[in-house]
């Protein structure tokens, strides 16, 4: 039994089991890759997303029912570079910019969120002009999340000022037009500064001390924003409330929330990625004598996982050629991933993928055999899905070798590496 409202594009559905679902109407069509479990990539329309995270879908017209613990992800994430943007501890970023600064608030204006009151403790840091390169936004990123305190302005001159950001005051604008202004005062003097907007790279605040929750999925939206979020509900005027691991709580209408929603990926939903498990070994064999790291969730440069602009949030980066192990103990039935070079190869790069499986034969002596070889992947080529059955296995190794032009820009990613019990 349901209950169901029409509110423009969309419905409310309140099931009897109390689970929240929004519901795009017929004209709003919605239609992204759907990466589903033990079934591989399709086009999907997004009919619903319930608070529990099921979708329903129409694939090729047939109307379905996906639970969390069965799909991947849907739809796809971009950031940019054309507006600033807010960093928040927990990993959400809000495009919009700082318009207010409290002594244990923050207040941003955003084109999508509209004003979002945020404790201070919470923010990470502003950026007011994310950089165009992609590796850059992630280096940038990176270091302003991961600035120690006090609070920092970070100057475009390069200069840059530590102590505690002021609040803000009619002086420094903000508003409806934003701020024009961030005072700040110095560490070891007495005197305050003030410092111009369009002199500001970024501003970093001296991270608080706030209970994290887990996060329960991850959603993006067109304009870049990211949320990790722990819980979707509704508010009293029928917006859609997320709250975010760290507290903070966002809200969209009803219209705003469907036509912007890109991208959906529950983090709670049973499927145990590599990037969350120990590697028992690691080992970079270089083609000279660069050795390069093993990516977590990461690339082999450090970056975000990317491929054709989408970011893949979890997957390992290597590179040519190199070796890692996994113990798995019989604990699971399959290995997925989908192999492609990252973005940074700029279309260069060639590898072969291995898949190694070690298992106990009749006399439990346990031999390594291979289970898996990947066709040469190039640089800037379509992902290439390995699906390879782990039942029994009790260590896995994932091995990258070169192919073409030696190791040149070989950053092999295994995009969403996952294990299915």
């Amino acid at each position: 039994m349901a209950l169901r409202q029409r509110y423009g594009l969309l419905s409310i559905v309140v099931l009897a089991t109390g689970v929240l679902t929004l519901v795009a109407e017929a004209e709003e069509v919605n239609l992204r890759s759907l990466l589903r479990v033990d079934q591989g990539a399709t086009l999907a329309e997004l009919v619903a997303l319930r608070s529990d995270w099921t979708i329903d879908v129409r694939i090729a017209g047939e109307s379905k029912s996906i639970p969390a613990s069965k799909y991947v992800h849907w739809g796809s994430y971009k950031d940019q570079s054309r507006a600033a943007e807010v960093l928040l501890t927990d990993g959400t970023i809000l495009v919009g910019e700082i318009v207010s600064i409290g002594t244990d608030s923050i207040d941003v204006a955003s084109r999508l969120w509209g004003e979002v009151h945020l404790d201070r403790r919470s923010v990470s840091a502003s950026i007011s002009l994310p950089p165009t390169d992609s590796r850059e936004r992630d280096r940038q990123r990176l270091h302003y999340l991961g600035s120690e305190p006090p609070d920092r302005l970070h100057l475009l001159s390069g200069d840059t000022i530590a102590g505690r950001v002021l609040p803000t005051t009619e002086r420094n604008g903000g508003g409806l037009f934003g701020l024009v202004s961030v005072g700040i005062e110095p560490e070891n003097t007495s005197s305050n500064t003030l410092i111009q907007l369009e002199d500001l790279q970024a501003i970093t605040f001296k991270a608080g001390t706030l209970p994290a929750a887990r996060r329960k999925c991850l959603l993006g939206f067109d304009d870049g924003s990211l949320i990790p979020a722990i819980s979707l509900s509704l508010d009293e005027s029928e917006r859609v409330e997320m709250v975010t691991g760290s507290g903070a709580l966002l809200r969209l209408s009803w219209s705003g929330f469907v036509q912007r929603l890109s991208y959906i990926q529950p983090l709670d939903n049973g499927i145990v990625y590599l990037s969350d498990l120990a590697a028992v070994s690691y080992k970079s064999l270089p083609f000279l004598t660069l050795k390069w790291p093993l990516g977590v969730d990461q690339n082999v440069l450090g970056g975000c996982l990317r491929l054709q602009g989408e970011i893949a949030f979890k997957g390992i980066g290597m590179h040519s050629s190199s070796r890692v192990a996994y113990v798995l103990d019989g604990n699971y039935r399959r290995f997925q991933a989908e192999l492609a070079l990252d973005d940074q190869a700029n279309r260069q790069g060639s590898v072969v993928y291995h898949v190694l499986l070690e298992r106990p034969d009749d006399s439990d002596v346990r031999t390594w055999g291979l289970a898996f070889t990947s066709p040469i992947i190039r640089g800037g080529g379509s992902p290439v899905p390995v699906s390879v059955d782990v039942a029994s296995a009790t260590r896995m190794a994932l091995v990258v070798e070169m192919a073409d032009r030696a190791d040149t820009r070989d950053y092999a990613n295994w995009l969403n590496a996952r294990l299915m019990r």
